[in-house]
């Protein structure tokens, strides 16, 4: 299972990109331990985002830790917001975490956007704006 994200500035172009293998696993545990790691504050997983906000006795105990985690630095005094975004509006970051799937590198950090992502990061752009 792949991870991947981007940082962007104000207008949507890239500024630093990373992509990540976490080795086998569901993409809901992929999506959970990006937020983790503090490198993605956005899920294409809408159940992820309701399992970090539920405040009902977890159901998946195997990852109950990890959420518990996320939640404790949710709680600390900084701004910190975890949202749903389509998939179709974040095609970069789902570009990148498939490129991380297929990596031999457990952490990659891209300082320039891949060639074969750029046509998706003006994409991105095209539909926030």
């Amino acid at each position: 299972m792949g991870g991947g994200g981007v940082l962007r500035d104000s207008k949507g172009q890239w500024i630093s990109g990373f992509s990540a293998n976490y080795g086998e696993g569901t993409s809901i545990l992929a999506e959970l331990l990006a937020i983790e790691k503090n490198v993605v504050l956005e899920s294409e997983c809408l159940e992820d985002v309701h399992i970090i906000y539920e405040e009902n006795p977890f159901r998946i105990a195997s990852i109950l830790s990890l959420i518990n985690k996320i939640r404790s630095w949710l709680a600390l005094s900084w701004v910190v917001k975890v949202c749903f975004v389509n998939r179709e509006a974040n095609m970069v970051a789902d570009f990148m975490a498939k490129l991380g799937s297929h990596s031999l590198h457990v952490m990659k950090i891209w300082d320039s956007i891949p060639t074969d992502c750029q046509p998706l990061l003006q994409l991105d752009i095209s539909l926030i704006a």
